[in-house]
């Protein structure tokens, strides 16, 4: 056994200890930890399988082999075309949804474009085109070089990228700070809300 092996074992046994475990579930838990690191199991898929098995041994030994059991079930699950097409239809293809994009998103959206696409001929500095997208995309660039500098690239594909980039609460926020006094707005609930 490595070094390593004992450590994630000792980690392995102290994290079960502070549960209390009763006999059987220490037992369980013993008989899962042995499979993986006292038959030295070398071969990557081997150990995969070794430390799946260990995984679901102590989550029946936790939760017990009911709970275990509708666990997995639950990540077996997979989202039929159909559920998909019903997703889409309840949340983007709704009226009301499709009223906020057309009068709402497509204008910030232009507007957006169209401040960004100004930093970008510009080359303003100062923007958040520069300061979080082009630093952002440049600091990476220090491991695999590019021919032309990121910030040299087409003004409208730094524009279209930056957008990309975003996500939905980043977009809302950024274009409530470069227009405060527009008339667009979107409320949206945060995620802790």
């Amino acid at each position: 056994m490595t070094k390593q092996d004992e450590s994630a074992l000792s980690a392995i046994y102290d994290a079960a200890s502070k549960e209390e475990p009763d006999e059987m579930k220490a037992d369980l838990m013993h008989d899962a930890i042995a499979d993986i690191f006292l038959n030295d199991v070398h071969d990557p898929k081997d150990r995969k399988s070794a430390i799946d098995r260990l995984l679901d041994r102590l989550a029946e030994a936790i939760f017990g082999k009911e709970l275990r059991e509708k666990v997995q079930k639950l990540g077996q699950g997979t989202i039929t075309p159909q559920q998909m097409k019903e997703n889409y239809e309840r949340i983007y293809f709704k009226e009301a949804v499709q009223h906020q994009v057309r009068d709402s998103v497509v204008p910030m959206m232009e507007q957006m474009y169209e401040q960004i696409y100004r930093d970008a001929v510009s080359h303003d500095r100062s923007s958040c085109l520069y300061q979080h997208h082009i630093a952002s995309v440049l600091d990476k660039q220090q491991w695999y070089p590019a021919a032309v500098p990121y910030e040299e690239t087409d003004p409208h594909d730094l524009t279209v990228d930056f957008i990309a980039a975003m996500t939905d609460d980043y977009f809302v926020d950024y274009y409530a700070e470069l227009f405060p006094k527009s008339k667009y707005h979107i409320s949206y609930i945060g995620y802790f809300e």
